[in-house]
């Protein structure tokens, strides 16, 4: 197997402006609400990018009222069956998260969908059974992103 460039593993956490022209983007389908046991994040991935939409999204929760899938692998799996589309994190949880691996989720993430990955940061708190799950408090607001950022 050939080597990745090793720009391909460089993340750059700076701010950019994509387009001075407003799109539209889709959240792509990551949860079950009407609990069918089917979840057509594939076809939604698929049909997102085909009626040309900019930009697919998905959330970060770990618990919350409906199933749903973990995020990053869902932007894996979108990833692979995509080539235009802008995919991303409406909002990633981050104060919930191991930097280390969040980092490192991240980066494979921009490499895999070739660089089309965007990310939204929040504190989360709305569903406060999944901050209990992963075993850290409630978000503290700003002060529980600053503890994990560099």
């Amino acid at each position: 197997m050939g080597r990745w460039p090793a720009a391909a593993f460089r993340w750059e956490l700076t701010p950019r402006i994509v387009s001075s022209v407003v799109g539209c983007g889709v959240l792509l389908p990551t949860f079950d609400p009407f609990r069918t046991g089917e979840i057509p994040l594939l076809e939604g991935a698929r049909r997102a990018e085909a009626l040309g939409f900019d930009s697919a999204w998905v959330g970060d929760h770990l618990a919350c009222p409906a199933p749903n899938l973990d995020g990053p692998t869902s932007l894996a799996v979108a990833a692979a069956v995509t080539t235009e589309i802008e995919l991303g994190f409406s909002i990633l949880l981050l104060g919930m998260r191991k930097l280390a691996w969040t980092a490192k989720q991240l980066i494979t993430l921009q490499a895999l969908s070739a660089g089309r990955l965007s990310i939204g940061v929040g504190v989360g708190g709305e569903f406060p059974q999944e901050f209990a799950a992963a075993g850290v408090p409630v978000a503290g607001g700003p002060s529980s992103i600053r503890r994990c950022s560099c």
